[in-house]
């Protein structure tokens, strides 16, 4: 595992799999990625994808993929009491599912494991062969206004499989032209922000 990189990523959710996929066409940019979870995710917790996520598997060459796995919602079907049944449900009608201005894309469902794997095999063939350090979560981060860069260390702690924490790793990472980092704790790491056109540091963090 490096000691010093470009780009942490902590967590492998869908948003952070969807930024590592496209950092990881880019060799000379060092990203990592670090999940408490001990294997790729198995069951979705959400499996409808959105036309606009669809749109943005377009940059990472997935969209088609996507389209071809997933089952299209192409209408809408609305509801009611039956008033024949007051314990049933009739339909009273059928809707176009997306707007036809709205996107040229489908809303689709799929499974959200599957969405996750399809990152991970983009990230693993691109130029870095990026791949997920598995077992490890974030406990703590210091970062160092001080710094040109706002360096940032972060302390990761490993998971034993049965959840509990076993060995802890010291790791550092300096996020350089990005200036952006977001953990899993919550806490968002972003040294600059724009207000007018200027640019002011952020407050430390507690």
């Amino acid at each position: 595992m490096p000691l010093t990189v470009d780009v942490l990523i902590a967590g492998c959710g869908p948003a952070w799999l969807c930024l590592a996929a496209p950092l990881a066409s880019f060799p000379e940019i060092t990203t990592m990625i670090v999940a408490p979870q001990n294997g790729p995710l198995e069951k979705g917790q959400a499996d409808c994808v959105n036309v606009r996520s669809v749109e943005m598997f377009q940059a990472i060459s997935l969209a088609g993929k996507v389209k071809r796995e997933a089952c299209l919602v192409n209408q809408t079907t609305f509801w009611k009491p039956n008033p024949a049944n007051r314990d049933h449900i009739a339909p009273v009608g059928t809707g176009q599912d997306v707007a036809g201005d709205q996107s040229m894309m489908p809303h689709t469902m799929v499974s959200q494991a599957r969405i996750h794997q399809l990152f991970l095999d983009v990230s693993k063939k691109c130029p870095s062969r990026l791949e997920p350090h598995q077992g490890l979560r974030v406990v703590d981060i210091e970062v160092d206004p001080s710094t040109e860069d706002y360096r940032v260390t972060v302390m990761p702690e490993r998971v034993k499989q049965d959840g509990s924490p076993g060995d802890t790793v010291i790791g550092t990472g300096t996020h350089g032209s990005f200036r952006n980092a977001q953990l899993s704790t919550g806490h968002a790491c972003r040294p600059y922000r724009t207000a007018r056109g200027s640019r002011r540091p952020w407050p430390p963090l507690p």
